[in-house]
């Protein structure tokens, strides 16, 4: 049975009401994870295909070269999220990190909405 990616979403839930640095941190590249592979699956399962640079540049690329308005969205929040995940990972002091947090959940939460747009025009 594959993994079900919504769990790190949920995870991240459950880690950003944790008051360390490394619970946030974790919370906001858990979360990203959850929707990085969540619109892997997305492309796949709706036969789009992606092929631009890194696996993650070419997820996001397909969804911003689809040319609509709700792809180019997707697009647009998950790479703001992934600059995020991408400070959580790897940047020793983040500024403002409460922020950062909600502002991952944030983009999460409108890039799973739009997703359901989408999905919605499919059916």
């Amino acid at each position: 049975m594959p993994f079900d990616w919504s769990d790190y979403i949920s995870l991240a839930e459950q880690l950003k009401n944790q008051s360390s640095e490394a619970c946030q941190r974790s919370a906001i590249s858990r979360l990203y994870y959850g929707i990085f592979c969540s619109a892997r699956n997305f492309l796949e399962t709706n036969e789009l295909t992606y092929r631009e640079g890194d696996i993650h540049s070419k997820v996001w690329n397909a969804f911003k070269n689809q040319g609509r308005q709700t792809h180019k969205a997707v697009a647009v929040a998950g790479m703001r999220l992934r600059d995020l995940r991408n400070a959580a990972d790897y940047v020793d002091e983040i500024n403002k990190l409460d922020e950062k947090l909600a502002l991952a959940f944030l983009e999460a939460n409108k890039l799973l909405l739009y997703l359901k747009q989408i999905q919605g025009h499919n059916t």
